[in-house]
């Protein structure tokens, strides 16, 4: 098995970056290869640089919230304001957060609330990421530990940028890119084709209710036909989670639902922006090991391979490719486990 990003240790890259904020908040685990980026053209004039080579599946930052989000933004902006006023940090804290500022209204913190804002809350150090529709980097949040952690899904050469996508999923549909205009102040690139913009929006309504199975086997049929790679991967994906979530006893779904996996899987190692290192390539091959797991007992080898296309004649054959799709999945939760990177909390 391939080996794994070596563990290193929490390291400031440089003293302008380990200053930003108060030392109240400094992260739980911060990578050297952050390095802060300023006079640019995007993300308010700053934004972070990978100061050495990045490895795919590297940790790069671990940042419990400043604040968590409430009922509305106002609320949320009012509770900030009244953190400002009693704590000298939180005040400075939020006079550094995009855009930067001496005041401490309510009305300028809404606007930092909305701009630097993450679904889970607004931190520190995280809102100096700036968004790419193709990110090298995720966020994960541990809601066990209310933390949120940033992980590279690519290899990262010294000088490129590192970033995050604003949104989940990354595709910029209508309804996300009016959410990204809404919150964050600015407009991603809208799909050049009529047909995928149409898709995605349908996509939107099958993410909230996964339960429509006929719904997402056609939607990942016609993804078949589409050149947008993104909206194939996200149409497959839904297709096999929504089979996977229904349980069904079904020859058909399985097979079809196993097809879209491993198209899905597919893509994502095709894509020099996903890859084989990105958490998506070990949930896809999950699904696949999943539906196999489903298939087995019913169908014969013979007939998922000729379904599915793959050499799996044989049940020994099959055996072994649920066995690699597995070992795939539970590399990737290894690799995107934070327990291999931060030291145990005593207790």
């Amino acid at each position: 098995m391939e080996a794994l990003p070596r563990v290193r240790p929490t390291a400031w890259s440089s003293e302008a970056l380990r200053t930003l904020f108060p030392a109240r908040f400094k992260p739980v685990f911060v990578s050297d290869a952050l390095g802060l980026a300023k006079d640019l053209r995007v993300g308010g004039g700053r934004g972070y640089v990978a100061v050495r080579e990045v490895e795919a599946g590297e940790l790069l930052l671990v940042e419990h919230p400043l604040a968590v989000r409430g009922e509305s933004l106002k609320a949320d902006a009012a509770a900030l304001a009244e953190a400002c006023s009693e704590d000298d940090d939180y005040r400075r804290a939020a006079q550094t957060l995009y855009p930067a500022g001496a005041s401490i209204d309510p009305e300028r913190l809404a606007t930092v609330w909305r701009l630097c804002a993450f679904e889970t809350g607004i931190y520190a150090y995280q809102s100096i990421f700036n968004d790419d529709p193709d990110p090298n980097c995720l966020q994960l949040f541990v809601a066990e530990d209310e933390r949120d952690e940033v992980w590279a899904t690519r290899p990262v050469a010294p000088g490129e940028h590192l970033t995050l996508s604003y949104v989940q999923p990354v595709e910029a549909s209508a309804s996300r890119r009016a959410k990204v205009l809404r919150h964050h102040d600015f407009l991603p690139p809208a799909p050049d084709d009529d047909a995928v913009a149409r898709l995605e929006e349908a996509l939107d309504a099958l993410e909230a209710d996964l339960d429509d199975l006929a719904a997402a086997r056609e939607h990942a049929a016609m993804a078949d036909h589409l050149a947008d790679s993104k909206v194939r991967r996200r149409a497959r994906s839904l297709f096999a989670r929504a089979a996977a979530t229904n349980n069904n006893n079904d020859d058909d779904i399985d097979v079809a639902a196993l097809r879209a996996a491993l198209a899905w899987l597919d893509d994502l190692d095709a894509d020099p922006n996903r890859g084989p290192h990105h958490p998506d390539a070990g949930f896809a091959a999950g699904l696949a090991a999943a539906a196999l797991d489903r298939l087995a007992p019913r169908a014969a080898a013979s007939s998922i391979a000729a379904a599915t296309g793959r050499p799996w004649t044989t049940p020994a054959e099959l055996y072994a490719a649920r066995r690699r799709l597995q070992a795939r999945d539970d590399r990737c939760r290894m690799l995107y486990d934070s327990r291999r990177w931060l030291p145990m909390e005593k207790k």
